[in-house]
């Protein structure tokens, strides 16, 4: 919606519109309650890292910034909202998120999704829209398509030969044959809410094991997989 005079320009990055939304957990509703009025706050992680879902994810990234974490447990979804531009016609969603687009389309009708990826010259048009957001520190690679196992298992072969240190972040399917590779694993579960929840918790427990390069294979569209196939393809070094 557009802003109104009210809302700092600050807020809103120069742009005309401005996104509203309420939060689904008791602490949050608590906060806004207290406070009165509505809050306006930056993530809580450092600009273009991967994204925090616990409140020691957060006291890792801003110890020493920040005076106060308020701890209302792990994110229960995971991935960040769904921003949805009410503006155009079909309705847009700018990022995929929690909020599916089967869910959005059930209610109001056809949904597209924004494919722009480059940064257009007024800004973008909402948070979590950068080529390049959500990454872990090593180097990360996506595998998309029919054959994306077979690729990825290949790949695998070529870094072990290469004596590197390799991650997977995969679901619990690919876990175990992974393992027995020689891979160090973080399984996401079995199911896209599972994958959903774990992914940025699994990116930076690979981090923190110092692996080289972690290697993660694509997880469809349907429901929230766009979100995850979103976020994971902002955080890969390439996708192949």
């Amino acid at each position: 919606m557009l802003k109104k005079p009210a809302v700092p320009d600050l807020v809103t990055s120069g742009l005309d519109s401005v996104a509203v939304r309420v939060p689904d957990h008791p602490v949050a509703l608590a906060l806004i309650e207290v406070a009165g009025l509505p809050i306006a706050a930056p993530s809580a992680n450092r600009f273009g890292h991967t994204s925090p879902t616990t409140a020691q994810h957060v006291l890792h990234d801003l110890d020493g910034r920040i005076d106060i974490i308020l701890d209302g447990g792990s994110a229960s979804i995971g991935v960040e909202s769904t921003v949805l531009d009410m503006s155009s016609s079909p309705p847009r969603i700018l990022r995929p998120g929690g909020v599916t687009r089967e869910m959005l389309e059930s209610l109001i009708g056809p949904v597209t999704v924004l494919s722009q990826r480059k940064k257009p010259e007024k800004g973008l048009p909402s948070p979590g829209l950068l080529e390049k957001h959500y990454a872990p520190r090593a180097e990360m690679i996506l595998f998309i398509g029919d054959n994306a196992r077979e690729a990825l298992a290949a790949y695998l072969a070529e870094q072990k030969a290469a004596r590197r240190k390799v991650g997977a972040l995969v679901a619990d399917e690919d876990a175990v044959a992974l393992e027995k590779a020689g891979v160090l694993v973080y399984p996401l579960g079995s199911d896209l809410n599972s994958i959903a929840r774990h992914i940025f918790a699994g990116m930076r427990w690979l981090d923190g094991q110092r692996v080289d390069i972690i290697l993660c294979r694509d997880f469809g569209t349907e429901g929230l997989g766009l979100a995850i196939r979103d976020r994971l393809t902002r955080a890969a070094t390439r996708v192949l």
